[in-house]
């Protein structure tokens, strides 16, 4: 592996750790959130909801972003949207909450798609290997944030609980940049090849595969995004501590 795929993988990590941690943080602080806002399960169901609405609007725009500008800029224009959604979300009260999730859930569909497509573009030879070690770190910064989120809204709010994720979100934007001027340097780009080719979609609709595919991937899009947002507040109903219900 050469430096320069060194810097690559570094920054496909970094982005991984914020792809599920900034929404599996919520889902711990239910409880919290309504009672510090007085918001109903309703409302607090459009928090959860709206990642997921956001990565169905923006994700068909991730490749066109990817052969526009390039992966490492779109990557790093992504974490940088998620870095003031982060701010913005934890800023304030429920009205900054949603629109910091919705920005959230844009800038983690880039990520969604064209991490990857950089993966598969920058390691050929080792796509599979590296995509299982990317999935993993994604589950572990999931699994980190649900962990933490409780234990750190009790010792300061449930809007610095969210806050925290900032801080990776951030350094994401540094490592994405930082392996994208070191390919520039060199005269190359990351992973350019799976978002420069265009593939004819409009045959999909009429593929019975494609639609047995995209039903079993909402399916269980719909059984992960439920369990996160809504276990913790469950198990807190048969008297199961916040933050037990969160490692929960």
């Amino acid at each position: 592996m050469t430096r320069a795929q060194g810097l690559v993988l570094v920054g496909i990590l970094a982005v991984a750790v914020n792809l599920r941690s900034s929404i599996t943080a919520v889902g711990p602080l239910v409880p919290i959130i309504r009672d510090s806002t007085g918001q109903s399960n309703v409302a607090l169901g459009l928090v959860a909801g709206l990642p997921v609405l956001a990565f169905g609007l923006v994700s068909p725009v991730a490749p066109l972003l990817g052969r526009r500008f390039g992966l490492g800029r779109s990557l790093a224009g992504a974490m940088g949207l998620l870095t003031v959604a982060l701010a913005l979300r934890s800023s304030g009260g429920f009205g900054a909450l949603l629109v910091g999730t919705a920005l959230m859930g844009a800038a983690i569909a880039v990520g969604n798609v064209l991490v990857p497509a950089l993966v598969k573009g920058a390691f050929p030879d080792r796509a599979g290997a590296l995509t299982s070690l990317y999935g993993a770190v994604v589950v572990l910064g999931a699994g980190v944030a649900t962990a933490i989120a409780v234990p750190v809204a009790e010792a300061t709010s449930w809007q610095l609980s969210l806050g925290v994720w900032v801080v990776p979100a951030g350094l994401a934007v540094v490592a994405v940049t930082w392996a994208s001027r070191a390919h520039s340097r060199a005269g190359t780009t990351p992973g350019a090849g799976p978002v420069a080719e265009r593939v004819p979609t409009a045959g999909l609709l009429r593929d019975n595969v494609a639609w047995h595919v995209t039903a079993f991937m909402g399916l269980q899009s719909t059984l992960f995004y439920v369990v996160f947002s809504w276990w913790a507040d469950i198990v807190g109903t048969k008297g199961v501590g916040e933050a037990q219900a969160g490692h929960s």
